[in-house]
């Protein structure tokens, strides 16, 4: 059985083609979420993946990486650059990242909940609601009212960005303000402060963020 060409690349592999510098910005590029959904295809000998991919300039280009059993990686893109750009590193870094094993999304979140029980005496613990509707998973800050019942009224993706008018725990703040950062802008902005964000909206360094949330 032929081994898939994508387990023998790696960071030195990349830099024969791309170079240093690209090979960085595009570990960065990967690492900060601005690679789109990885489409890939080809057989066992070449692998072909395609993604869009947010430039420096927030310009979105699209990118097609091709690797061969050989160990040789190379890209073409609609960026100024053309092929084997730092686009193209991103790509490849990207895939292989969503390659490793994902904590399941029910258990990543049940640990944040769990950590309601860090608030102290009056504030608000601070928690997050999921809606599942037409098979598209998205998410929003709701705090828990004097009645124990989690709302949505009173907090927001804004509001949470506000220390210094907060009645949450400082720790769980922070916590779903670092969440809110990581949201990326769609062809209709961010949306207005309330609205739900769909789970895919927030890059590779979702999970990340949720672990460290509950650390």
């Amino acid at each position: 059985m032929t081994a898939d060409p994508l387990l023998s690349v790696n960071a030195a592999a990349l830099k024969v083609t791309f170079g240093a510098h690209a090979v960085e910005r595009g570990a960065e590029y990967a690492r900060t979420g601005r690679v789109g959904e990885v489409h890939a295809g080809g057989d066992a000998s070449t692998r072909i993946l395609q993604a869009a991919v947010t430039g420096s300039r927030a310009r979105e280009y699209v990118t097609l990486v091709t690797v061969r059993a050989s160990g040789v990686v190379t890209s073409r893109c609609s960026c100024p650059v053309g092929e084997n750009c730092k686009h193209g590193a991103a790509v490849v870094f990207a895939m292989l990242e969503r390659r490793q094993p994902r904590p399941d999304w029910r258990q990543a979140l049940a640990a944040v909940a769990a950590s309601d029980t860090r608030s102290r005496g009056d504030l608000a613990p601070l928690g997050l609601l999921l809606d599942l509707a037409y098979g598209r998973l998205s998410i929003r800050p709701v705090q828990r009212s004097a009645r124990g019942k989690w709302v949505k009224t009173g907090v927001d993706w804004d509001s949470v960005q506000n220390d210094w008018a907060s009645h949450w725990d400082e720790s769980q703040r922070r916590a779903v303000h670092e969440l809110a950062r990581l949201r990326r802008p769609t062809a209709y902005g961010y949306g207005y402060p309330g609205q739900a964000t769909l789970i895919t909206d927030f890059g590779s360094p979702l999970w990340p963020t949720l672990r460290a949330a509950v650390a």
